[in-house]
């Protein structure tokens, strides 16, 4: 019976950042790193698209890419480039908001949650 992964996702994952010279330890924080990052930003994703704005987020974080410029992206959503800076600068508040929230649903405090964010920053 072939072996089966109930999140090959992860697997892939640890796969993925499997670094000659890197220990387990490390190649773990890396992957629930990554883990706490994507699952944030498909939350983030959801919110732009229930608030109608898809475009934006498409725009500002694209997949498998890096974002353009500024004035080409300002282009693209028809906004000004302080628009659109301002505009990233409340996205991104907005996702540390959503990533503090997944790290604090295990948690027992502010204080240790504090804690946590420094190896997760560490790992990125």
């Amino acid at each position: 019976m072939p072996l089966v992964s109930f999140n090959a996702a992860a697997e892939e994952g640890y796969a993925a950042s499997s670094v000659e010279g890197a220990s387990p330890e490390r190649v773990f924080e890396h992957v629930w790193a990554m883990d706490v990052m994507d699952r944030t930003r498909r939350r983030l994703a959801e919110e732009c698209a229930g608030g109608g704005k898809v475009e934006i987020f498409d725009a500002l974080f694209p997949d498998g890419g890096e974002m353009a410029g500024y004035a080409a992206v300002g282009a693209q959503l028809r906004l000004s480039e302080t628009a659109l800076r301002s505009t990233v600068m409340r996205l991104r508040g907005r996702w540390r908001e959503l990533i503090r929230a997944e790290l604090s649903r295990t948690l027992s405090s502010s204080e240790v949650l504090n804690k946590e964010m420094r190896p997760l920053q560490a790992a990125l």
